[in-house]
């Protein structure tokens, strides 16, 4: 099974990604995958419609069921797939 979830590891992540990932405490990734999602939706909006738009829209959409919970299950698989990568690296 390690071999088979490595495999798929090296395939999405790459060999040098997993391995740097593995180093971190997982509180960090989750937190810091959570950060940047909402960091790049800030951007996004404010790309699109100004600082204004930007505040109002982000308080708005991100504030809601599926704003909170998208980005905690994406952070949630992020961090499912670098404890597989860190199974991997274990035996090496």
């Amino acid at each position: 099974m390690n071999d088979i979830a490595l495999a798929v590891m090296i395939g999405l992540f790459g060999p040098n990604i997993a391995q740097w990932l593995a180093r971190f405490r997982y509180r960090v990734i989750f937190f810091g995958t959570i950060l940047v999602i909402y960091l790049r939706i800030f951007v996004i909006f404010l790309c699109d419609g100004g600082l204004r738009y930007a505040i109002s829209a982000f308080a708005s959409r991100t504030l809601s069921l599926v704003g909170v919970l998208a980005p905690i299950g994406i952070a949630l698989m992020i961090m499912l797939c670098v404890f597989i990568a860190s199974l991997g690296q274990s035996n090496k």
